[in-house]
């Protein structure tokens, strides 16, 4: 074994700071946004999924008024059968 000192290794650099860019674009919607995560100019993406969510939102409140609409003319139906007076049956009809 030789003698020799243990030579200590160079402690590595620190990674460099990522660059300062002025604006960062989202992969996803494609969205403009400042370096501290701020809109700057919404992605098309972003805007039909906005636009979707709108519409889907006004599609709920159809669905809802129509089905409300239906329980009553169900209820009206059912008010209606029940008013109707019974039917005679026709002498020829009846069993002996």
């Amino acid at each position: 074994m030789p003698d020799d000192p243990i030579v200590p290794q160079p402690t590595p650099d620190p990674p460099p700071d990522p660059p300062r860019g002025k604006t960062i674009l989202c992969e996803c919607c494609g969205s403009k946004l400042d370096r501290h995560g701020n809109l700057l100019r919404r992605g098309d993406l972003a805007k039909q999924m906005i636009d979707a969510e709108d519409t889907i939102a006004e599609l709920r409140k159809q669905l809802t008024k129509a089905t409300e609409l239906h329980t009553a003319a169900k209820a009206r139906v059912s008010e209606l059968e029940a008013a109707q007076p019974a039917a005679k049956k026709s002498l020829w009809s009846r069993e002996a």
